[in-house]
């Protein structure tokens, strides 16, 4: 039985340790602190991510932020041209309404092409394209995160089949 306890106690004290290093990572992470930099004033007023799971709060605290993460990733073909979804907030509302899911997958999709639609100076490698398909946005302190590195090649396959990037080997150059 002290066995029992004793490594309960240990599982109890392995999630609070993961518990720990997961608020730590989150800390540097959103407030874009490095390991070994110097963070200045950075600690003056940093962000912190709290999560508050209560189901009776009526309204939520003018204080509060959220973190919004879009991941893309090439489990499924979808029958799109990726250029049109930088359309998809010009869609009924009805659409939005009875398929919102998809509706925020288009609208995500659409400002991921608009900003690799935007030339880089020269020429990138593979690993750099991958490194602008995901970014984050930021408006009165909420942060939606898209991330399309998984689906990078298919991303660059498809700016290439529309002009915009010229692909040789592991070399992509935007054309002008």
């Amino acid at each position: 039985m002290a066995r029992r306890e004793i490594s309960a106690g240990l599982m109890v004290d392995l999630i609070d340790v993961s518990n720990a290093e997961a608020f730590v990572d989150s800390v540097l992470d959103r407030n874009d602190f490095q390991i070994g930099e110097d963070v200045g004033g950075k600690l003056d007023d940093p962000i912190l991510r709290v999560l508050d799971e209560r189901e009776d709060l009526e309204e939520e605290s003018e204080l509060a932020r959220t973190t919004s993460v879009f991941t893309v990733e090439p489990r499924a073909q979808v029958f799109i041209d990726e250029f049109y979804a930088v359309l998809a907030e010009e869609l009924d509302d009805e659409f939005e309404d009875e398929y919102e899911r998809e509706y925020l997958c288009l609208v995500f999709l659409g400002k991921l092409i608009s900003d690799l639609k935007e030339p880089s100076p020269g020429k990138v490698d593979l690993e750099a394209f991958r490194e602008r398909c995901e970014f984050d946005m930021e408006k009165n302190g909420d942060l939606l995160e898209i991330n399309g590195r998984r689906a990078a090649e298919e991303l660059a396959r498809s700016l290439e089949k529309k002009g915009i990037i010229k692909l040789k080997g592991d070399s992509i150059k935007w054309k002008r």
